[in-house]
């Protein structure tokens, strides 16, 4: 039997792809396709300051992160589609601000607060391009402490060449892009910083930025097996004190929240500076909220995907941890703080929240192109109704990729879709698959 394979590389079009063939309502009324698109609040009269009085319900220890993880250029929220998850990255950064200015108070001297990335902030809406273009100058207005590479990051050379560049995103972060198993194959040598610290103005964290040991990468990049780097002199000169001392540990772990690599890396942690080093681990890639306790001074946490969630953890410098899940919705972030709804924007969220629909509304991504009568969803069986993948299986595959041809099978993989089709308008913003993956058509 002979067979074909058919790869089509990502691009925009590719992303509202699966948005379009699954709208199966489409309007044609000029009325419905000439809507009016989401507003965004004016920079000057609905911009607040930060309040003379800030304070939190959050639990502040020693050291505090706030987390991002796996958000896969959901930088505008989820709005219509699922408007619990309203948050975009402008309301993040203004839930950062507000949260550190409670920091800055004066019965909270010595406790330090930092904001961290924990990778793949590529594929999942049309924002997200290879290279990422659009999400660079977006991503680049977020004052995180600390990135973490993701293996997305390196699916493709044309965005490793991108983000790599003289001058460019790595660069930009200023030694705290952080890929401590990641090189360059042309030279050999890291791709971002093995590691850096996180000075405040009390503590010092060491910090470093692991990937797991991912195995498709583009050839451009080398990614080193866990076990070995571990062994490496850099690592163990580093924890030793020689670059410099350190009060607490923070692994950045682009790998499960319970992975083998991540005891790996305790285990030589806990050989150099001995069980009373606190050791705190920000997991992500397997897109769930979980904690995991590794020794009595070491916890895992890893905080959601698809912007659902804004991570916190808090810890002292004696091993004792605190965390918590925010829903990504500007209600909790408000409430959080405990400011009402309309309190919560700043100056500069409100001009990040414009430059993402500027950035949107440019490329097209804010079109109506059509409307669903329903919500599909992911975890439904193949006989549902509201199945997303019946739905693909019985409507999509036979009439529009098949075209109606019965004699035609497919193997297609099982995580090619990441998100759920809700009922109402489908924006060109929207897209149900992750990144074109291999689809074999006999």
């Amino acid at each position: 039997m002979n067979y074909q394979k058919s790869f089509v590389a990502p691009n925009l079009k590719t992303w509202s792809l699966m948005a379009c063939l699954f709208a199966i309502c489409s309007h044609e009324s000029s009325a419905f396709l000439n809507l009016s698109r989401n507003a965004y609040p004016s920079i000057e009269s609905d911009a607040t300051t930060v309040s003379t009085n800030p304070s939190t319900n959050l639990p502040l220890n020693d050291i505090n992160i706030v987390i991002l993880t796996d958000v896969h250029s959901w930088v505008a929220g989820h709005g219509s589609h699922d408007p619990h998850l309203n948050a975009g990255y402008g309301d993040i950064l203004s839930f950062y601000q507000h949260l550190q200015a409670v920091l800055d108070l004066e019965q909270n001297y010595g406790k330090d607060l930092f904001f961290v990335m924990n990778g793949d902030f590529l594929h999942g809406t049309g924002l997200s391009t290879d290279p990422p273009t659009m999400l660079v100058p977006i991503l680049e207005k977020m004052p995180w402490d600390a990135v973490n590479i993701g293996n997305h990051e390196l699916l493709y050379k044309s965005t490793i060449e991108y983000i790599s560049k003289p001058n460019g995103f790595i660069d930009y972060w200023k030694g705290t892009y952080l890929t401590s198993n990641v090189r360059l194959a042309e030279t050999g040598k890291s791709l971002g910083s093995r590691y850096t610290f996180l000075k405040g103005s009390s503590n010092t964290v060491l910090t470093f930025g692991f990937l797991y040991d991912m195995i498709n990468e583009d050839p451009s990049a080398i990614v080193d097996s866990v076990e070995n780097v571990v062994k490496e002199p850099w690592f163990h000169d580093v924890l030793q004190g020689n670059q410099g001392s350190f009060d607490a540990i923070v692994v950045l772990a682009h790998m499960d929240f319970d992975s083998p690599h991540a005891h790996l890396i305790l285990e030589t942690i806990r050989s150099i500076c001995g069980d009373d080093m606190t050791v705190q681990f920000i997991s992500g890639h397997s897109h769930l909220r979980a904690t995991e306790v590794f020794d009595e001074k070491c916890i895992s946490v890893e905080a959601g995907r698809f912007m659902d969630t804004v991570g916190f953890v808090s810890f002292s410098n004696k091993g004792e941890f605190q965390h918590e899940f925010i829903d990504a919705n500007i209600a909790s972030l408000a409430s959080t703080l405990n400011l009402q709804e309309d309190e919560l924007s700043t100056k500069e969220g409100l001009a990040l929240t414009k430059l993402i629909h500027d950035t949107q509304e440019e490329a097209g991504l804010l079109d109506l192109v059509a409307c669903s009568p329903e919500n599909y969803f992911l975890n439904r069986t193949l006989d549902s109704s509201n199945s997303l993948w019946g739905l693909y299986m019985k409507e999509v595959v036979p009439n529009h990729l098949f075209q109606l041809n019965s004699s035609k099978i497919m193997i297609q993989e099982r995580h090619d879709f990441w998100y759920n089709l809700y009922s109402g308008e489908s924006r060109m913003q929207i897209s149900l698959n992750r990144v074109s993956q291999n689809k074999y058509t006999l």
